[in-house]
């Protein structure tokens, strides 16, 4: 099931982003989860960041030239889903803190749901 997660930066460093460290804590601990999930960290700030691509090549990273706003953002990465098939399209701003557990209870009741 492929997924497209965007993360919205707005005056926050990538490091700092509540969302960020959450997802990565969950690919730390639980890799299989990110088989086939794209996560878009978009940036409306004012200063180019560098991504650490040692995370995971699942990571990718988007500097807005001018702040252009959640929608921009967003349409970005739909537009991405619809090109690549996505099932899901899961949109976070920089400060939500993801649960260790949010992939296994996001997808094992769709996964039940297709099999009935």
């Amino acid at each position: 099931m492929k997924i497209i997660i965007i993360v919205v930066l707005y005056k926050c460093k990538i490091n700092k982003s509540r969302t960020i460290r959450s997802l990565i804590n969950i690919y730390r601990n639980c890799p299989q989860s990110f088989t086939d999930t794209d996560i878009i960290i978009y940036d409306n700030g004012q200063e180019n960041q560098k991504l650490d691509l040692s995370l995971t090549k699942n990571f990718s990273y988007i500097k807005s030239e001018n702040n252009s706003g959640l929608s921009t953002a967003y349409n970005y990465a739909l537009t991405k889903a619809l090109k690549e098939n996505a099932e899901w399209l899961l949109l976070f701003d920089q400060d939500t803190k993801l649960p260790e557990n949010y992939f296994n209870n996001l997808l094992i009741p769709l996964t039940t749901a297709n099999k009935n």
